[in-house]
């Protein structure tokens, strides 16, 4: 079960793009810093330029079709 919920947070990562999930990120940490934690991963895809499917890689690789 747990796999299955990282998963559709991986895709949906993807979807929205990583320099987006940071933005929000940012803004949830400000906002709920006793109760969030920032998430390196996301820090990572950013410096690699790995956004998503707008850039054709992120969590996953995507075809341009």
């Amino acid at each position: 079960m747990n796999l299955c919920i990282a998963c559709n947070n991986c895709r949906l990562s993807d979807l929205v793009g990583a320099d987006i999930g940071l933005h929000v990120g940012k803004n949830f940490i400000e906002s709920f810093s006793d109760r969030v934690y920032p998430a390196q991963i996301i820090s990572l895809l950013n410096d690699h330029k790995r956004l998503g499917e707008k850039t054709g890689s992120g969590f996953y690789k995507f075809d341009n079709k």
